[in-house]
């Protein structure tokens, strides 16, 4: 028969064992109309192997409960610590920075901030790009120390650009790596161990973006190329968004190109104008004072009879009713100065002395022609514009500055004197 405790074969009728001592049971004898009980079948060399090596076990360590209780339990729950450790260092974490820009704006069509995210996680060196919306969210990393830096300028929805700050700013994500295998937190196992949700980290004290404006009349084509060849490296861009993005930052530079260019060429206009005005003022004064020094009675005779003044006064009266000219078109006046009566006199008197038909016209006479004065100096009254311009001409050719040419309308009648 076999033992029942050891398996080693002994006699049928053996009390107890003669290899382990255990004792046996005799079967009692069965009743003549039952079946005799099925002789055990014996163990293989497999299960006597391991029956022996339980036997060590026991002996060696005091049995089964102080090995699982004293080696397997704690190893599986360093395990489990370790596994823990792990998710920890690799739990994803939301990180939420500071941007204000005026005018960029991802929720109305805006593309995203590209940033370059440098440094160390628990799977080595880090070196990549992440995009960021107005709202300072966007990047993801796991626990490590970071440096984060602006990589290129986002494009505004009505195709702005900014300037791109250089600053870098530095970030530590953290994490509890530190497990201790007698924490409750701790599972018994390894494979309880379940896997750790996404978290959230407010890091706008940390991290702040501050985006200018930039001037768009300096932006270039390389500028407007690198901001479009982010946003469409965007992993959350729409299809062709940066295409139509670029577009409209190179028509609002090239709309502000030429806004500034027609701002400086007026502006070189008004400077112009100014300029003109101011040499002609100071030219007018150098007139009147030439005028107002020179003297007019100069005639040969002692009485005067043939001076300047005497020749000019007489013009003044036998031609007062002037040319016959046309009015059905209007009349042509090229002014030289207005004034007071005695200084738009001596004007008028030096332009005669200078060979340059002129007359003295009184303002309640010809309120047609503005003047600051009671004076008027005038070189000519013109029936065309082609006329009054050839007296301008004989003023440039003396020397003599003038004011304007002067359109006076038609009078009333169609022909007369003036």
């Amino acid at each position: 028969m076999i033992c029942p405790s050891c398996g080693h074969e002994i006699d049928d009728a053996a009390a107890f064992c003669t290899e382990c001592g255990a004792r046996i049971d005799q079967p009692a004898a069965p009743e003549p109309d039952e079946p005799a009980p099925a002789k055990k079948r014996p163990l293989s060399v497999a299960q006597k192997a391991a029956i022996a090596g339980l036997v060590v076990a026991l002996l060696a360590g005091g049995g089964g409960a102080g090995y699982y209780f004293g080696a397997y339990v704690p190893g599986q729950r360093r395990a489990a610590a370790q596994k823990l450790a792990d998710e920890r260092a690799h739990v994803n974490v939301r990180v939420k920075i500071a941007v204000s820009a005026d005018g960029w704006d991802t929720a109305t069509g805006a593309s995203r901030l590209p940033v370059h995210v440098t440094g160390t996680s628990a799977d080595g060196d880090v070196d990549e790009v992440q995009y960021v919306a107005s709202d300072g969210t966007g990047i993801v990393l796991i626990p490590g120390t970071y440096d984060i830096v602006v990589a290129a300028s986002p494009i505004a929805a009505d195709g702005s650009l900014f300037d791109v700050p250089s600053q870098r700013a530095s970030l530590t994500v953290g994490a509890d790596t530190d497990v201790d295998p007698d924490s409750p937190d701790v599972p018994a196992t390894p494979d309880e161990v379940a896997p750790l949700p996404d978290t959230d980290y407010d890091s706008t004290g940390d991290v702040a973006v501050t985006l200018t404006p930039a001037d768009m009349t300096t932006v270039t084509d390389d500028q407007i190329a690198e901001a479009k060849r982010y946003a469409s490296q965007d992993p959350q861009a729409a299809a062709g968004s940066a295409d139509q993005l670029a577009s409209s930052a190179t028509a609002k530079r090239d709309g502000a190109v030429a806004q500034k260019k027609a701002a400086e060429e007026e502006a070189a206009r008004k400077k112009a104008a100014e300029e003109a005005a101011a040499k002609k003022q100071q030219a007018m004064g150098d007139l009147v004072s030439r005028a107002l020094s020179t003297n007019y009675d100069d005639g040969t005779r002692s009485d005067g009879i043939d001076s300047t003044s005497f020749k000019f006064d007489r013009k003044q009266t036998s031609n007062g009713a002037g040319p016959f000219l046309d009015h059905r078109d209007g009349f042509w006046t090229v002014k030289i100065y207005s004034g007071d009566e005695a200084t738009s006199r001596a004007v008028a008197l030096y332009a005669f002395k200078q060979g340059v038909g002129s007359s003295l016209l009184h303002k309640e006479n010809w309120p047609s022609i503005d003047a600051d004065g009671q004076g008027i100096a005038v070189v000519g009254i013109y029936g065309s514009k082609d006329e009054a311009a050839a007296g301008t001409k004989e003023l440039e050719a003396a020397g003599i500055p003038y004011d304007k040419v002067i359109f006076t309308g038609p009078r009333s009648g169609t022909s007369g004197r003036v």
